[in-house]
């Protein structure tokens, strides 16, 4: 399968369905085998991952699996038993390891040097098979589980688990009975033997009536035989020798090959662990980028929320230089009002004038009329005083109508003047408004 990033569609579903489905023995190799996969098999699936870690915590909640999940169909229950046999460390949360699991042999292809790989892990001591202690110091599982599980792959319960039985199991999901080759060993003839053989022919040779020469000639042959056979034991000691050396260096080269695999074991898990770091970084670098726009936004508020201060400012004052100006204005009118109160006053004091000068006429009048009737003679002076008086009711007339006139003047003044304090007023509370609204949106 041609690698490349890959996002979570019916194919990644399907995969995880089939993981659902796997056994426990094959879901344990999967698990197992997520550890030996390289950097770019890892990575051909992390954008899937990403997809369901919807929270960018670095791992895959079960609310997060549902609802990604139901795009495609698949039901709440199925969804949790997904995720329940996702979660092999039972903490409810699925790590990116263990959807590698589930991605392998589906979305990542199953090559012979990850086979080897697996295998070499479940193999614990080395033995070149799977034993049922190698299971149970790699799994921890109890002797009953490790039981069913090699039954799975193992169904003649011969207790070992060949690499070519491990791997048929993997590829096809069936268990198959696979014999060990064996290489056959070269029988040699011991030297006892030999030499039994050799008095037999000599006594045959005599009862046979052979002549001593055939005898001695069979003899040379059996030696010249027996020569050869020596330098053949020799021979064969000597690869003995060389065969036990080669199986020390192949001892010390498999011991190598063990601590080479524990290391790149220990690699994968490294890599499989900065695979983790990268999908929290992603994680985090998205957060990051939503926390960058919400400071964006954040002084687009505060860069608004600056206008809008300045423009209330602006209001403010264009506010307090109106109600300055109505102060003043109020100011004025108050000075009108004691103008018009002065003016009362003074109408007021000049009626009482009027008055008093009316009372006084009519005294005068009175005293004029008991002067025209005791003194018949000063009618002329009566006259005089007569045309006095009505001089004086013509200017107590006109006195009377130009405070009338001006009276009425004062209270038309100050009509006008109270309509454009509510005016002023009205003005006032519509500019409050109209300051006011925006701040109030």
């Amino acid at each position: 399968m041609p690698l490349g990033t890959c996002k979570m569609d019916r194919s990644v579903v399907d995969a995880l369905r089939r993981f659902e489905h796997a056994s426990k023995f094959r879901r344990a190799c999967l698990s197992v085998m997520a550890w030996s996969l390289t950097h770019e098999e890892r990575k051909s699936v992390v954008d899937a991952f990403l997809e369901l870690d919807t929270s960018r915590r670095g791992t895959i909640r079960l609310h997060e699996l549902r609802d990604v999940l139901s795009g495609f169909d698949i039901p709440d229950q199925e969804a949790a038993e997904i995720f329940h046999a996702l979660d092999s460390g039972h903490c409810d949360e699925v790590h990116y390891s263990e959807f590698l699991g589930a991605m392998v042999s589906s979305r990542i292809a199953m090559h012979d040097q990850m086979l080897r790989a697996v295998f070499a892990r479940f193999d614990v001591d080395g033995k070149g098979y799977i034993s049922r202690d190698s299971l149970l110091k790699l799994l921890g599982e109890s002797e009953g589980d490790v039981d069913e599980l090699l039954k799975e792959v193992d169904p003649k319960e011969t207790g070992k688990v060949f690499y070519e039985q491990f791997v048929a199991y993997l590829r096809s999901g069936n268990a198959q009975d696979l014999e060990k080759e064996r290489v056959a060993s070269v029988t040699l003839i011991p030297r006892q033997d030999l030499e039994k053989e050799r008095v037999a022919s000599a006594e045959l040779a005599v009862q046979s009536g052979q002549s001593q020469v055939e005898v001695q000639t069979a003899q040379q042959a059996l030696e010249a035989q027996l020569q050869h056979t020596k330098q053949t034991l020799e021979e064969l000691e000597r690869e003995r020798q060389k065969r036990r050396q080669l199986e020390a260096k192949l001892a010390s080269m498999k011991q190598t090959l063990q601590e080479l695999e524990q290391v790149r074991t220990n690699s994968s898990q490294l890599e499989t662990h900065r695979d983790q770091l990268e999908v929290q970084l992603q994680s985090s670098k998205k957060a990051l980028e939503d926390l960058e726009k919400d400071k964006i936004a954040a002084a687009q508020l505060r860069a608004q929320s600056g206008q809008l201060q300045v423009e209330v400012q602006t209001a403010q004052q264009a506010l307090e230089a109106q109600l300055q100006n109505t102060k003043q204005t109020l100011e004025e009118l108050e000075m009108e009002r004691q103008k018009s109160r002065q003016l009362e006053a003074w109408f007021a004091s000049s009626v009482a004038l009027c008055l008093d000068w009316v009372s006084f006429g009519q005294v005068q009048l009175e005293s004029m009329k008991q002067a025209l009737e005791e003194h018949a003679s000063a009618r002329d002076q009566g006259k005089r005083c007569k045309e006095a008086l009505e001089a004086v009711e013509r200017k107590q007339s006109e006195l009377l109508a130009e405070k009338e006139k001006e009276q009425t003047q004062a209270e038309c003044r100050i009509a006008e003047l109270l309509d454009k304090v509510k005016e002023l007023e009205g003005s006032s509370m519509a500019d409050e408004e109209k300051i006011l609204e925006p701040s109030v949106r």
